[in-house]
């Protein structure tokens, strides 16, 4: 059996280039480690810890931005049931949207609340400018939410976990 000088010289290029390429993947990286002497794993480590001291600095700036907006919601809220002469210790009371209103023919900013009272009853509450402001309990919006008339995202439903028992709330406003 004759074999080719040509065959023996591609076997002996393909055992080579098999035999540096595992004696290169089991070499350690230079002192350093990485490319161009540039520890990777510690480089990495560093981005992480930073990126992870980013995002807790967020979300410490997104509770104190929530804990500023609950403090100016419940202020509003109470300005709102002093004029209005509802009978609402409040409890809890949050914005839950912003928007415009009509008011003389011109567009005026409006802001829409949700309150919980210490008596157990919640209502929503949106200011009309000059007049009297909007006043619906959580049970006339759940009510009304949930009629047929009703269009999809057309009425408001209470959100606060105080004011969940909708049957709690209507037996408040039925006593």
């Amino acid at each position: 059996m004759k074999i080719s000088k040509r065959l023996v010289v591609i076997a002996f290029g393909i055992f080579m280039s098999r035999f540096c390429l595992v004696a290169v993947a089991q070499t350690p990286p230079p002192s350093g480690g990485g490319f161009g002497g540039a520890d990777t794993t510690g480089g990495l480590m560093l981005e992480i810890d930073a990126v992870r001291e980013q995002d807790l600095q967020i979300k410490r700036m997104e509770a104190e931005a929530r804990q500023k907006n609950k403090a100016q919601a419940r202020t509003d809220v109470e300005d709102i049931i002093a004029s209005t002469g509802l009978s609402c210790r409040v409890r809890n009371a949050e914005l839950v949207g912003v928007g415009e209103m009509m008011e003389n023919g011109k567009k005026v900013p409006t802001r829409i609340y949700e309150v919980a009272c210490v008596d157990g009853v919640g209502y929503i509450l949106q200011p009309q400018g000059g007049q009297q402001p909007r006043i619906v309990s959580c049970f006339e919006a759940s009510v009304l939410s949930s009629s047929s008339k009703a269009k999809p995202g057309s009425a408001f439903s209470c959100q606060l976990p105080e004011n969940a028992d909708i049957k709690a709330n209507a037996a408040f406003l039925l006593s």
